[in-house]
């Protein structure tokens, strides 16, 4: 039996984008070694996040790695 956890980022409310904006950007930066690419792609992917509050704080701790 298949299971489909996939959650269009459309079907997303103001939490859940918010929940997921801050995972994605702690799993990239886990590692602790970020590249300028990434950096890039994962401040243009912030775009789906409605809080512009919460997107400059991301950014900021982005630009700071």
């Amino acid at each position: 039996m298949a299971h489909n956890f996939r959650a269009p980022v459309e079907a997303m409310n103001d939490h859940q984008r918010e929940w997921f904006a801050v995972a994605m950007v702690a799993m990239v930066l886990a590692d602790g070694n970020i590249t300028q690419g990434e950096a890039q792609s994962l401040m243009q992917s912030l775009s789906f996040v409605r809080n512009p509050q919460l997107v400059d704080s991301l950014k900021k701790y982005i630009s700071y790695q």
